[in-house]
């Protein structure tokens, strides 16, 4: 049987044909002894070809879907969606009854709690499987692409210039659209990944396949809910009342991370939708590997070879933000912001007075022309007048015009020049423009003063000749 898999997926891998494995069995037959062992090996090496070659290879699990063959090539599948209710794991029950001293394990190794702990990307009704997986093998065989009729970018838009503050409350504003309402306005045929295949589904982040005007795109979103309450106007150390909804937690990051990989894979564009307050940072997700998880998110999206695309479209809050924007372009809606912390913790940092915010949220230059003017961003996308949340049709509109612009610039690139290009781009940020202008003659006008002092002062106290040459030093360090 490892053999009939092998040669199959051998097939398939040189014929450049998907491969779907319908498993419906359990672990190795003890007669053949370690032999039947060693076809976890054998079956994993021809998956390993058609992952090395980008066909397709798409598991759907049975009931039951244990032993070796889940634990092989079952689970080493590009997607892997399995039925209601099947009993899905590594041991079959009557091992795991054994294992837990003759309880029952029912209803506790289910396909719903492998969903949940994010190793499937679906449970899908039988009837369903096929208008499911034909979808998908449709989306990773595209026909079809995404071309521009004229050269050139349409003239930038300039965004009337609005208070900080008022830019923080429509970016967070309760009915602003979300990651969730973008993707179903702009993107067409999405199927959903689900999991980090690790620990958990993480629903802060919404990852899939889909279409974007006939081309077939990766598209990673940040979900967050309303914000429940804002910051008190307490004195306190550290800000109350800030909803940690839309937190991006360490399976979140995993999650965004084997989207990108899938897209590498396939060679598929890669769109990103961020919207967060930052990172969770409950002591469970730092003992999971928070911060792990973030740099090694920035270090993915930086070396994957696939155009890459990140918007802001609301609340750009801290590294998770920049972990889902080191991007090829990065566009900004019209009132997003983007910032390293939240205005109400820089008013605490800074003033001690969370109530303070007003102060302090003009220094952060958080908008998106602060963001443009500094280099952070390319491209400021226009929302309806009085914000996105005022007619969310127009504003996905208006989105998807401009990524479909941005796409056809991109696709065509090859791999290997996105990547030097997006790593020198990144390596040189702060290093050149207007900001590091003005901080270079700042700087170079406090040494030229401080030398300018110390020549006089050298001066005052000598004589003829010592003025000479402290003439001349002056005329070096004016130089």
């Amino acid at each position: 049987v490892g053999e009939k898999v092998a040669l199959a997926l051998q097939l398939a891998a040189r014929k450049r044909f998907p491969a779907i494995a319908v498993i419906n069995s359990g672990g190795a037959r003890i007669q053949e002894g370690v032999l039947s062992l060693m076809q976890m090996a054998k079956t994993t090496v021809a998956a390993n070809e058609m992952h090395r070659r980008g066909v397709p290879l798409v598991s759907v699990l049975g009931d039951p879907a244990t032993g070796q063959v889940y634990a092989s090539f079952g689970t080493q599948a590009d997607l892997i969606f399995a039925e209601p209710g099947a009993h899905v794991g590594f041991a079959p029950f009557r091992a795991i009854k054994e294992e837990m001293g003759g309880t029952s394990a029912t209803g506790q190794h289910t396909a719903e709690i492998h969903f949940r702990h994010g190793m499937l990307d679906g449970v899908v009704d039988r009837e369903r499987i096929k208008h499911v997986v034909s979808t998908v093998l449709e989306l990773l065989r595209p026909e079809f692409g995404l071309a521009k009729r004229r050269r050139g970018r349409p003239p930038r838009i300039r965004p009337r210039r609005m208070e900080a503050w008022e830019m923080v409350q429509l970016a967070r504003h309760p009915k602003r659209p979300t990651a969730r309402h973008f993707i179903d306005q702009v993107f067409a045929n999405l199927v959903e990944l689900h999991g980090d295949r690790q620990y958990a589904d993480a629903p802060e982040v919404i990852t899939g396949i889909a279409r974007l005007a006939g081309q077939s795109i990766v598209v990673i979103g940040q979900e967050k809910t309303p914000p429940s309450g804002m910051i008190s106007s307490s004195d306190d150390e550290t800000p109350e009342g800030l909803s940690a909804s839309g937190s991006i937690t360490p399976e979140g990051f995993g999650k965004a991370r084997r989207a990108v990989r899938f897209a590498a894979r396939f060679n598929l564009p890669v769109v990103t939708l961020v919207d967060t307050p930052g990172s969770a940072l409950d002591l469970e997700a730092w003992e999971r590997g928070q911060a792990h998880a973030i740099s090694q998110t920035i270090s993915t999206m930086l070396d994957v070879e696939v155009p890459t695309i990140s918007v802001l479209i609301g609340e750009g809050g801290s590294e998770a933000a920049l972990a889902f924007a080191v991007t090829d372009r990065v566009l900004m809606l019209q009132n997003a912001i983007y910032t390293p912390i939240s205005p109400e913790r820089a008013a605490v940092a800074e003033l001690r007075n969370s109530a303070a915010v007003d102060q302090v949220v003009g220094a952060l230059r958080l908008t998106s022309i602060d963001s443009r003017r500094m280099g952070i961003i390319d491209e400021i996308v226009r929302e309806p007048d009085g914000g996105a949340h005022t007619d969310p049709l127009e504003a996905s509109r208006l989105l998807k015009r401009a990524l479909m612009i941005e796409v056809t610039d991109i696709v065509e690139r090859h791999g290997r020049t996105l990547v030097r290009r997006r790593q020198r781009k990144y390596r040189n940020i702060g290093e050149s423009g207007r900001p590091f202008r003005s901080a270079l003659r700042r700087e170079l006008n406090v040494w030229r003063s401080a030398l300018s002092a110390s020549v006089r002062a050298l001066r005052s106290g000598s004589g003829p000749d010592d003025d000479v040459a402290a003439e001349s030093d002056e005329g070096r360090a004016q130089d």
